[in-house]
């Protein structure tokens, strides 16, 4: 409320999944709200009034044990997924994924990621 105290308007449902690792909130379509993305590879987007949408498909099932980060990797402005399970889902900045094209998949086993500009050329980096 901006007062230090919160309205209950009902939690957010989440995929209710054995192998659920990661939540994670980010702005995936662009309108200033935090969205929620889901390493099984759902979205919940923000209705901009304490409530959200409907769970809606990335177009991809990640592997839900996988740790999954959020980052502009094709620098075109908007929040992509990338999954730890070695999946890349770019994001078209409407809360609507695409396969990343030409992205070879880990074939090692990766339990966590986490992204930044640790060479700082400006490109999204990834570490595990």
């Amino acid at each position: 409320t901006g007062t230090g105290h919160f309205l209950n308007t009902g939690a957010p449902d989440i995929p209710n999944s054995p192998s659920l690792n990661d939540v994670l909130a980010g702005d995936v379509d662009g309108d200033g709200d935090l969205d929620l993305v889901t390493s099984v590879g759902s979205v919940r987007l923000n209705n901009g009034n304490g409530t959200f949408g409907p769970f809606s498909s990335l177009g991809n099932s990640f592997d839900g044990r996988s740790s999954i980060a959020l980052a502009d990797v094709d620098s075109n402005g908007t929040l992509d997924v990338l999954a730890s399970s070695g999946e890349v889902m770019l994001g078209s900045g409407t809360g609507t994924f695409a396969s990343a094209p030409n992205f070879a998949p880990f074939t090692y086993d990766i339990r966590d990621l986490a992204t930044g500009d640790f060479d700082g050329d400006g490109d999204v980096d990834m570490v595990y």
